[in-house]
This record gives C-alpha cells, sequence and structure tokens, in this order.
C-alpha cells in the first residue's frame, strides 16, 4: 500500500505538478490588469515606431533595449488585430518561457535526475512565473529570467561541462545575445555577469584557450547597444539621465516596507546550509548563487526600491532555497520518507490552492476559453475600472486627454482601455514634486541637488505648458491626493498649478467639472474640461 502511495507521489511530482503550476500562473495572468509600466510601454513603443522621436517625443527613463524588446509585441498586436493587453500579456509568456526553457536544459545537466524531474521543474514555474504575479514581464523580471541561461551555462563550463562548440554553438550564441539584451535594460544589471565571472575564477581557476561563446555573444550586443545609444540616441544621455538625476530621487518606497530583515536572514542561513552539502559540484552551484543573490540584493538596493526591482533578488533566493533544501535532502536517505511526504503534501496543497482557484473563477475561465480573449473589468471584478473606462468612453472619446499624476498606471489604463487620445509625452508627471520640493523646501536640498533641479526645471515647465497649449486636451485630469504615489512628502497636484504662473494661466481656460474617475480603488481623479466642452 504504501510503495503505490509512493509511486502515486511520484506521479503527481514529475507530470501532474508542472501542469498545475502552469494553470495556475495562466489564471493569475487573466485575472490581473496588464501592469502598468507594461501598458505604457507598449503604447510609447508604438508611438516610436510611428516615428516619434524617444527621449524628445517621449519622456522615458528606461534605455532604448526596452522599446526594442517591446516592438515585436506592437507589431504582432497591429498584424493580428489584437488588443494591446492581449498581445503583450502573450508575448512576455512567450519569450520568458523561452528563456526559461534554456535555463532549464542546463540545469537538467547540473542536478541529479531525481531533483531536476520531481521537484525543480515545479519549482521554477512558481518561483518565475507565478511568484512576481502582477509584476510579471517587468524590466527587472525579464532581466533576470534572460541572463539565468547565461548564468547557469559559465558555472557548467567552469566545472567541467565544457565549451558549448559544434551543434551547440548557435546555442550558445543565443544564450550570450538574450543574457546581453537583460544586462542593456539597466546599468545595474552588469552586476550579474560581472561578479559571476570574478566568482567563477577565483573558486575554480578554470581558463579556456578562447573568450567562452556565450560571453563573447553577451559583450558583443552589450557593446552594439552603447554604441546605438551613442549614435542613434544621444538625448537619453544629455537629457534623460540628467532629468532623471535631478527629480526622480522623490520615488519609491521606504526600505522597511519589503521585509529585507527576513530576507536576509533566510539567505544567510542558505550560504550556512550550503557547507553542510557534501557534493561538490552542487555546493559549489549552491555557493554560486547566494553570491549572485547578494549581487541582486545591491543592485535593489542603489534603484529606488520599488517591490518589481527587487525580483531578481527574490528569484534567485528562492532558486537557491529549493536547491539547497533539495540536495542537502538527496544526501541523506535517512530522511527520504520524510521529503516524500513533504514534497506529497505540498503539492497537493497547490493542486487544492490552484483548484480552488479554477472553482472560484470558473466563470472568468470560461469567458476567455469561449471568447479567446481576456475578460473585462467588470467580469473580473474591478467595477471602478470599468466605470472610469464608461466614464472617458462616452465623454472624450476620440479627444485628447492630460493626465498630472505621479503614477503611471492611469496613462496605461487610458491608452490600452479607452478610445480616447494621450497626448503627454510623459507617462506620469514624475519631476513635478522634486521641483515643488526645490521650490518650498529648498534649504533641506544640498547644493549639488539644487543645482541639478535648477538646470532642468524650465525644460519641464516650458515642456507641460507647450504640450497644453499645443494639443488643447478637452479634459485634464488631476490626482486629488495629498501625497500622490510613490512620493512620501505631502504635494497636492491643484496647489503647484496654482502657484506656477503658467500652468494657473493655462488652467483657466478649464473649469472643474462633476465627474470623479477612479483608477484605484482608493483614490479619486478630479476631471477638469476645457471651457467651451459640454458634457
Amino acid at each position: 500500500m504504501l510503495q503505490h502511495l509512493y509511486r502515486f507521489a511520484l506521479l503527481l511530482l514529475k507530470y501532474v505538478l508542472p501542469l498545475v503550476c502552469i494553470v495556475q500562473f495562466l489564471m493569475i495572468t487573466i485575472l490581473l490588469p496588464l501592469n502598468g509600466d507594461i501598458g505604457w510601454l507598449f503604447h510609447a513603443t508604438q508611438e516610436w515606431l510611428q516615428g516619434k522621436r524617444l527621449y524628445i517625443d517621449i519622456i522615458e527613463v528606461n534605455p532604448p533595449m526596452v522599446f526594442l524588446v517591446m516592438a515585436p509585441a506592437v507589431l504582432l498586436s497591429k498584424g493580428l488585430g489584437l488588443s494591446a493587453a492581449l498581445t503583450t500579456k502573450v508575448y512576455l509568456v512567450a519569450i520568458s518561457a523561452a528563456a526559461t526553457f534554456l535555463y532549464l536544459r542546463i540545469m537538467r545537466k547540473i542536478l541529479p535526475q531525481t531533483i531536476f524531474s520531481y521537484v525543480f521543474i515545479s519549482a521554477s514555474i512558481i518561483i518565475i512565473f507565478v511568484m512576481p504575479e502582477y509584476d510579471f514581464g517587468q524590466r527587472d523580471y525579464l532581466a533576470i529570467v534572460f541572463l539565468l541561461p547565461y548564468l547557469i551555462s559559465r558555472f557548467h563550463e567552469s566545472h567541467g561541462g565544457g565549451q558549448l562548440t559544434g551543434g551547440k554553438f548557435y546555442e550558445a550564441v543565443i544564450i550570450g545575445f538574450i543574457g546581453g539584451i537583460g544586462v542593456c535594460f539597466k546599468p545595474y544589471f552588469i552586476i550579474f555577469p560581472v561578479v559571476g565571472e570574478l566568482w567563477l575564477f577565483m573558486q575554480c581557476n578554470r581558463r579556456f584557450a578562447t573568450v567562452p561563446v556565450q560571453m563573447a555573444s553577451m559583450f558583443a550586443v552589450i557593446g552594439a547597444f552603447c554604441c546605438s545609444v551613442l549614435l542613434f540616441f544621444p538625448s537619453y544621455l544629455t537629457k534623460i539621465i540628467p532629468l532623471g538625476i535631478a527629480t526622480y530621487w522623490t520615488y519609491g518606497h521606504p526600505l522597511k516596507d519589503f521585509n529585507l530583515p527576513y530576507f536576509l536572514i533566510l539567505l544567510l542561513g542558505l550560504v550556512f546550509a550550503t557547507y553542510h552539502i557534501n557534493i561538490e559540484i552542487h555546493r559549489r552551484l549552491t555557493q554560486y548563487v547566494s553570491v549572485l543573490t547578494f549581487s541582486a540584493l545591491i543592485s535593489f538596493l542603489v534603484q529606488s526600491h520599488y517591490s518589481y526591482q527587487l525580483i531578481p533578488f527574490k528569484v534567485l533566493l528562492f532558486i537557491n532555497f529549493v536547491l539547497v533544501i533539495s540536495l542537502f535532502l538527496i544526501e541523506r536517505p535517512q530522511l527520504k520518507s520524510f521529503s516524500s511526504v513533504t514534497g506529497s503534501l505540498m503539492a497537493v496543497w497547490i493542486v487544492f490552492v490552484t483548484g480552488g482557484l479554477i472553482y472560484r473563477k470558473a466563470d472568468v475561465a470560461q469567458y476567455v476559453i469561449t471568447k479567446s480573449e481576456l475578460p473585462s473589468f467588470n467580469i473580473l471584478g474591478y467595477s471602478y475600472l470599468s466605470d472610469a473606462v464608461d466614464v472617458i468612453n462616452e465623454n472624450f472619446a476620440g479627444q485628447p486627454i492630460y493626465v498630472f499624476s505621479t503614477n503611471v498606471w492611469p496613462s496605461s489604463f487610458i491608452t490600452t482601455y479607452t478610445k480616447s487620445h494621450w497626448v503627454s509625452a510623459f507617462p506620469a508627471l514624475w519631476p513635478l514634486p522634486a521641483i515643488e520640493f526645490y521650490e518650498s523646501h529648498s534649504y533641506m536640498l544640498q547644493e549639488k541637488k539644487r543645482m541639478q533641479i535648477l538646470a532642468v526645471k524650465t525644460d519641464v515647465i516650458n515642456r507641460l505648458t507647450m504640450e497644453l497649449s499645443l494639443n488643447k486636451p478637452v479634459a485634464i485630469i488631476v490626482d486629488t491626493s495629498i501625497s500622490p504615489s510613490y512620493f512620501p512628502a505631502g504635494f497636492r497636484y491643484s496647489d503647484f498649478i496654482v502657484r506656477n504662473d503658467e500652468l494657473e494661466t493655462l488652467f483657466r481656460n478649464y473649469k472643474l467639472s462633476t465627474l470623479k474617475l477612479k483608477f484605484f480603488e482608493n483614490k479619486t481623479y478630479d476631471v477638469y474640461v476645457i471651457n467651451e466642452y459640454h458634457i
């Protein structure tokens, strides 16, 4: 009887659990709206492909690689006539799955077959696809997913796997190519291959007669990208980087919001546990991933502290957690029964959770299957977003509108789900809080920061007034909260407008309407309409 249960548990872990994890991910993807940053990047890429100039007509702090990667989704949407939300989600799933497949192919050569088949595949699906939830597809997410094949392949080579040659040459080129793309999403991500290579050199001291193919491919991509920025996007270096340095510091969350002490305790515990893994290559693998995890933490700390910027750290941390626990247990046959029972219970729990999710949202699943399209906000339970779509489409369909908000979600929402026209070059007016801080609390800033803000202040205000004057939006939507999203200090857009002569003059042409919009459940936006416009 116990033998039959054991075999059933193995079958469940090997064949059923990966499928259940995939179903869980697909349900989460369907139930969540398109990520705000991703929706804006789709729109900005669309505008760029239609002729607008990146970093001149489109103001964005992300390097050009983000737009190059998003371009196929835009072209597919246009060519197939599919919605932006559906095309983007399918495209991001496809490229993430391809990179994950390469990563798993290499891990299969390193790990014991039992761990790889019964534990690691399902765990990787949960960690890489399910865990990010709303942040799936963000730049930091794609960076670590694209870099994993490179990082693991270099470990495999350095520990006797040999260089990828012959028929595997093209695979090595692809691994380096997508790894290079991952680095080019943000300059911070160069820390992963650099730290990884340094650790491998110090631990293994293996020297190849030639440069490894994937390394050459990666740095060829990085070099070509840097040259293209200098040649084709000089405004990114001369305009956007100074603007970001001067004004983007007001964004982000306090570090206490991220439970970093608990993650750090777990990471240190895993580092300690690696020394109790007896097989050398497995011990070195877990130590290598630990070093990369510390690198991911450093990368997060030097950025502006958003949840999605922590994804590389969490992905590496939990991959290492699975590796350490699995490799530790498999070396101890006396714990075989404990391992089997624990694994089976976790598998049953995941199946139960997924089944419950499908049961509760059966109508949504049925809608997607029968209609082959994403469900509406009403079906998903976001009635306030459905109301916002109705208000905008009924009153401003085909009309230009403008939004004063520090959060990118309104721009993504309006361009993805409504019929009105977004006419701002900014995804969100993120420079204004810093300018406000400079004007009202200049004494609290260092001289260097004051000079940086002063250097961009006039250009930002002139840009806003020019956009409002030329585009003549019929509606201006204004965030009414005292502390707009991601800005911790008190700040009101309405107060900022009144204190600025140019903006205040333009706003005399608008009147406050009775319309109210909610892009977030707990946040209301006022709607100003141009005086001669009737709603």
